[in-house]
């Protein structure tokens, strides 16, 4: 007892413990997105449950609102990841949409190309049609036009040859002479042309009078005749350029009324239409059609270097949409080279001498100078 005593009486109340507050980790930086990795595993304050019973700690157990443990907190590197993951979700997305709205973009832009490429070849070929049936709606009005025939073509191959003068009389009294002029070195050996104009003739001067040709030689002499009228004053009836080359036969029989026969095989047009017709700024609209024939024939024991050309113009039936305002006119020639009188030379003109000075002297030293010149080429 005395020694219970002496220590006095025994404190069963365990001592308090007294804890310092702690002061969570903080980055240099002052944030807190990344907190310590030690202090969650650091022990907690928590009262003694027994007598003489030191504190024991214990780590507090996360509990959401409902009681249910959290998850466990994720660590930087963690988090860091699942933001990248979310960021290439995110692009991968944004590229698969991309991608399918290029897909259909491009479908889109297949389809309206081809609907457009064949509506284009509709309108064209509806532009066709619409053409064809013009053309033969102009051929049909045009076989219902009546023509008569108001000019021939004078005999050329009867001019060849033939003095001026003579040719001219063979013409008769109603051609007028309204040009002469030398002809080009290109024309050789025709040195003249002259023109002259059919006046008896009642054909309109809009769609040609008809115009006789002549060249002459040195001699004057015709070496080459020819003639253009409007094809209605010879008495062909209006038709379509291709119709009068192949059907009408306008070239065989205007060569036949000049007086030179023809082969037919002669008289062929391009199978390209663009090679002879010329159209309007929109492509579509043909303005003039001009083709040339031409050949060789033997004829009167020598050979004829015959050509012609047929040209219409549309300009003023394009104007007033009226077909028979078209002007149709051919041209006949007929050459024959080997009557034509030699082509006189030009005479040389005078060489100019130098002119001397100081008298004789000067004679001497120009006497002198072939020598000089000798020495030159020596």
């Amino acid at each position: 007892m005395a020694k219970h005593a002496a220590h006095g009486p025994r404190d069963t109340k365990p001592a308090a413990t007294e804890s310092a507050p702690r002061t969570p980790y903080r980055p240099d930086d002052g944030s807190s997105e990344y907190p310590d990795a030690f202090e969650g595993l650091e022990p907690v304050d928590s009262g003694p449950m027994l007598f003489d019973e030191e504190a024991v700690y214990t780590q507090p157990v996360s509990v959401g609102s409902h009681g249910k443990p959290k998850k466990p907190q994720l660590s930087p590197v963690m988090r860091k990841s699942r933001r990248t993951r979310r960021i290439l979700i995110a692009i991968t997305v944004l590229l698969v949409v991309l991608i399918g709205a290029l897909c259909y973009f491009g479908y889109r832009l297949l389809v309206e190309s081809g609907s457009l490429a064949s509506q284009q070849a509709q309108e064209q070929q509806g532009s066709q049609d619409v053409d064809a049936m013009s053309q033969e709606a102009s051929n049909a009005q045009d076989t219902t036009i009546t023509v008569t025939k108001t000019a021939r073509v004078p005999e050329l191959d009867m001019l060849l040859g033939m003095a001026y003068d003579d040719a001219v009389a063979e013409l008769g009294s109603d051609a007028v002479v309204t040009s002469e002029r030398d002809a080009d070195e290109a024309d050789r050996p025709i040195m003249t042309m002259v023109t002259l104009t059919i006046t008896g003739s009642s054909t309109e001067s809009r769609s040609g009078i008809p115009t006789v040709y002549l060249g002459l030689d040195s001699e004057r002499k015709v070496i080459e005749a020819g003639f253009s009228a409007s094809t209605s004053s010879l008495g062909f009836a209006p038709s379509s350029f291709s119709d009068a080359v192949t059907s009408d036969g306008v070239i065989e029989n205007a060569m036949a009324e000049a007086g030179v026969a023809i082969d037919s095989a002669d008289v062929v047009l391009p199978e390209d239409r663009s090679t002879y017709a010329t159209y309007a700024d929109d492509g579509k609209t043909v303005v003039k059609e001009r083709c040339a024939f031409s050949g060789t024939v033997s004829q009167n024991s020598m050979d004829i270097e015959w050509s012609a050309v047929l040209m219409y113009d549309y300009t003023t039936s394009n104007a007033t949409g009226n077909i028979a305002s078209t002007i149709r006119l051919i041209y006949l020639y007929l050459d024959a080279p080997s009557l034509a009188a030699p082509v006189p030379e030009p005479e040389p003109e005078p060489a100019e001498e130098p002119q001397a000075e100081g008298g004789q002297d000067a004679g001497g030293e120009g006497e002198a100078a072939p020598g000089e010149a000798q020495d030159q080429a020596a």
